[in-house]
């Protein structure tokens, strides 16, 4: 119940229909319910949830929400197309020189202030 009421505070949930001091919830509540849970287990957060209801609820697009629309129909940068000599495009030869190998990792030299254990006799 306690869930109910934080989505109800946070608009994500409309208001149960009331009788005196019952409250009923319908099958749009229900809807509603999946709704979340669903966009929660897709890694939706409830910021997001919540905008994407309210626009729902206006009669607004997705694709208008989050501006694809006016990405989509915006004029890109202008591009002039570039040319290309032909040498930095050019592939490997096997004359060519070879890359440069890493240096190999050196073995882990021990600290000579580690104390080494040793086991003891204890004298009866």
């Amino acid at each position: 119940m306690r869930t109910v009421r934080f989505y109800r505070e946070r608009r994500l949930l409309q208001p149960p229909r009331k009788e005196g001091r019952i409250t009923w919830y319908g099958e749009q509540h229900l809807d509603r319910l999946r709704l979340i849970a669903e966009l929660l287990e897709r890694g939706h957060a409830l910021g997001g949830i919540a905008e994407l209801i309210g626009a729902g609820e206006d009669g607004r697009d997705v694709a208008e929400l989050i501006g694809l629309q006016a990405a989509l129909v915006a004029p890109g940068p202008t591009r002039r197309p570039s040319t290309s000599t032909g040498t930095s495009c050019a592939p490997r030869s096997a004359t060519s020189s070879p890359r440069p190998t890493p240096p190999s990792p050196s073995p882990r030299a021990t600290s000579p202030s580690t104390p080494t254990a040793s086991p003891t006799s204890a004298a009866a």
